[in-house]
């Protein structure tokens, strides 16, 4: 059950006093009396979880105290601030936010570990934050991948478009020609067969153009 907590101020601040097993425990240092409790105490070095918390370790102190009471225990160990960080780092990693939500699901993990509180919440929070990365990495590997054939396949049809304009303008050269001959190479290109052809289409792959001395790589 959480006693009190040391102020901000003290050379221990955030560490906790708990009190279980029907001993004080001062968080990392070990067991005290409840008279080291009430010296903390008068010199301003600790708030206590719960009103009534102070005559009670008075009353320990003196040898004549029970435990606390059912309500009192469960008002101690409730504090309405401390799930407050862990709660927005789990929902913020369950919407996808997960840098965030790891961040402040790992606050929120560390300071309930500090004041003995439940940690599942927080740790289910750093837990799906890094599935979601593991997820948006899963993605990236799959998705370049597949966005790089189409970019090629793109590509191929549209080299072989571009061919394709050129045989046209060529044939249609022949037709032409009285002798039905084809064209000198040297004539193949965006001016030679421009009354034949109206636009011949930059090769793709390497910026190049479709004249006599090109050249697919």
């Amino acid at each position: 059950m959480l006693i009190a907590t040391f102020n901000s101020a003290t050379g221990w601040g955030g560490r906790t006093i708990t009190f279980d097993n029907g001993v004080f425990t001062l968080e990392g240092h070990g067991v005290i009396s409840a008279a080291d409790v009430l010296t903390y105490d008068r010199q301003g070095h600790i708030s206590w979880a719960y009103a009534g918390l102070r005559e009670w370790v008075q009353q320990m102190s003196s040898g004549g105290a029970a435990l606390p009471s059912s309500s009192m225990q469960a008002a101690a160990t409730y504090n309405p601030r401390a799930p407050g960080i862990g709660v927005a780092g789990f929902v913020l990693s369950l919407l996808g936010i997960s840098l965030i939500g790891i961040i402040l699901s790992w606050i929120g993990y560390a300071k309930a570990k500090r004041e003995g509180r439940p940690r599942g919440l927080c740790l289910a929070g750093i837990i799906i934050g890094f599935a979601w990365f593991a997820m948006a990495g899963l993605i990236m590997v799959i998705s370049i991948p597949t966005f790089m054939n189409l970019r090629d396949e793109a590509n191929d049809a549209s080299v072989k478009e571009g061919i394709h304009s050129i045989q046209i303008a060529v044939e249609s050269y022949a037709a032409d020609s009285q002798e039905g001959a084809y064209p000198d190479p040297s004539m193949v290109s965006q001016s030679g067969m421009a009354s034949f052809c109206r636009h011949l289409a930059h090769e793709p792959l390497h910026g190049g153009s479709y004249d006599a001395g090109y050249r697919p790589r």
